[in-house]
């Protein structure tokens, strides 16, 4: 199976959200609407959670209460679950988060209008942000795919996933809720990295 690196990461499941960008904040929440903070995102300095959401209607259902990530991203870009795909009537290829090419449309709703959103809807295959120094320690680079297994169960695994290292990251590996088996998402998880 290869060597397990005994240093252990938290894992953190995530929930539907979307980053908007500062036009369609506009759009969906009027000219001169200022977001609320709610708390700060873990693990991940500089990004937050705000008090507003966005309700997203897709071919065949809606969900309501969609978080808002901020601060504003470039261009807009909704991360969902399989399962959320399912109940917005959605097909949605598993790819890395970014990677949003011939996605399918869904429109997003907010207080002040809508917007269909042609391209920017994803769901994100499981990644692992790092903090430069546990990168250092684990011997990876920036953009390098790496497995991951359970740390109470090391025959539960992860292949091929992402590695991101930012100086604003802790380190925590990201999975979305729905995306993979209940013992990745139980509180208080974490994964270690096998070198192979």
């Amino acid at each position: 199976m290869g060597t397990l690196l005994h240093q252990s990461i938290p894992v953190e499941a995530q929930t539907p959200h979307v980053h908007l960008s500062e036009r369609h904040g506009r759009l969906l929440f009027g000219e001169t609407h200022a977001f609320s903070f709610l708390r700060p995102r873990p693990y991940l300095d500089g990004q937050f959670v705000y008090r507003e959401d966005v309700r997203v209607a897709g071919p065949s259902g809606m969900l309501a209460h969609v978080t808002i990530i901020g601060p504003a991203w470039e261009e807009t870009q909704l991360e969902l679950s399989l399962g959320d795909a399912r109940v917005l009537g959605l097909e949605i290829p598993d790819r890395d988060s970014g990677d949003t090419r011939k996605s399918p449309s869904v429109r997003l709703q907010g207080p002040a209008g809508a917007i269909d959103l042609t391209q920017g809807v994803l769901i994100p295959l499981p990644h692992l942000h790092l903090s430069p120094n546990d990168a250092e320690d684990f011997h990876v680079q920036n953009g390098q795919r790496v497995r991951v297994c359970l740390a109470h169960d090391p025959r539960e695994t992860f292949d091929n996933v992402l590695v991101r290292i930012h100086p604003s990251y802790q380190s925590v590996f990201h999975v979305m809720l729905g995306s993979a088996p209940g013992a990745w998402l139980s509180p208080g998880v974490h994964i270690q990295l096998v070198h192979t």
